[in-house]
């Protein structure tokens, strides 16, 4: 029981992350999306390669890695909340 209890907290921890390795390869490198071009300095249309999707169970063992890190990155020092985004998140 205490496995599973500590288990359950382990994944709420880690859903409180934003998984930015992981965010960042689907965004920027797997889905189309915007790039900016520098002749002009102006967004152009960019193709995704769906092959960065092998990535991601490396991405979310390093998201995995480094969650410790990010809790205390996005808590901000705040004892009741934590800023996601310019967004404030409400804590336990």
């Amino acid at each position: 029981m205490k496995r599973l209890v500590l288990a359950g907290l382990l994944a709420l921890i880690l859903l409180n992350t934003n998984s930015c390795l992981s965010t960042y390869v689907v965004k920027t490198k797997a889905r189309p999306h915007l790039k900016i071009d520098p002749a002009d300095n102006r967004p152009k249309p960019a193709e995704g390669d769906s092959r960065y999707y092998a990535l991601l169970p490396l991405t979310i063992i390093a998201d995995v890695a480094t969650a410790p890190f990010q809790i205390l990155y996005f808590s901000d020092s705040h004892p009741n909340h934590m800023w996601v985004d310019g967004w404030p998140v409400p804590l336990p």
